[in-house]
């Protein structure tokens, strides 16, 4: 698909979905997109990219991630190795879809990263014909949303820092929350009242071969999910929860991006790192415990 393509795919999009924008400078009513630029109330203007993408940063990101980063990740989805938590993802909105009165189900998926769960669920639910589904990939990082928007399409993504509120309030059926911190003040505001969020947070022997090898004999040898359940917990009604613990196979090449995505290698040793690499590991430890709650109002 050439770039004009993908920019009137894109624009179409941005169209359909325009009700769910606000400025997040001042607040009002994205009122409409005028040569690939979006117009608020007041006259604030934030512009289509190339690739489709919406920018609705209002200031700059202190710290922001490499494009390697996103593509070693979008390497790891590609080779099936959350395929199990997709999987259950899309088995439980579909289990929210049926019991929700609602014919329009706009999912957002908070801190996508490159896009590749969002594009997973939304094609499968797509499948179902039970109802319109929207999907809604936001992330703060520039270099994510770029490669999310340069290989997925049929989606709404934007550059946008969450706490900023570039959306329109009781807009949402369904915030995913994968692997990334939460905002549950915005949270509440977003979803619909018979809205869900799913949350998704490592459990102890995630990645347990990288941690024990990168970190033996210090206290990031393992890891506790407990602080981060409690402020949950303190914020939502749970309606379900489950552990998710598989194995997956990988190849050298497979845990050299492995470790490109992961933030447990941010800190590691560079020997250690090398020399875990020289091991003979045949595979690599998922463990996720999955969360889908209601908003306590």
């Amino acid at each position: 698909m050439d770039t004009e393509k993908k920019i009137d795919k894109a624009m179409k999009l941005i169209n359909e979905s325009i009700q769910l924008l606000r400025c997040p400078v001042c607040g009002k009513q994205i009122l409409e997109v005028d040569n690939k630029t979006l117009h608020c109330f007041k006259g604030h203007c934030f512009d289509v990219s190339k690739k489709g993408y919406i920018n609705l940063l209002n200031s700059t990101v202190k710290k922001e991630y490499s494009k390697e980063l996103f593509e070693a990740r979008n390497y790891i989805c590609s080779i099936g190795f959350y395929r199990k938590l997709q999987e259950e993802l899309v088995s439980l909105i579909l289990h929210y879809i049926e019991k929700t009165d609602s014919q329009n189900i706009k999912i957002m998926d908070v801190g996508c990263g490159e896009g590749s769960h969002l594009k997973y669920i939304i094609d499968k639910l797509r499948l179902t014909d039970t109802k319109k589904v929207t999907g809604i990939g936001i992330d703060i990082s520039k270099a994510g949303i770029s490669v999310a928007s340069r290989e997925y399409k049929d989606i709404l993504w934007c550059v946008a820092d969450l706490a900023k509120g570039p959306f329109n309030k009781k807009s949402l059926a369904v915030i995913l929350n994968i692997l990334s911190p939460a905002n549950y003040k915005e949270f509440k505001r977003l979803l619909i009242d018979d809205g869900i969020v799913i949350k998704v947070v490592p459990a102890e022997n995630y990645l347990k071969e990288l941690r024990e090898n990168f970190y033996s004999d210090t206290k990031k040898a393992e890891y506790s999910n407990y602080k981060i359940v409690e402020r949950l917990k303190e914020n939502l009604e749970i309606l379900y929860h489950e552990n998710l613990t598989y194995s997956v196979e990988m190849s050298k090449q497979d845990l050299e991006k492995l470790i490109s995505m992961t933030p447990l290698s941010w800190t590691a040793d560079n020997e250690k790192i090398i020399k875990f690499l020289q091991k003979d590991i045949k595979a690599i430890t998922v463990d996720l415990l999955i969360i889908v709650g209601k908003m306590k109002r």
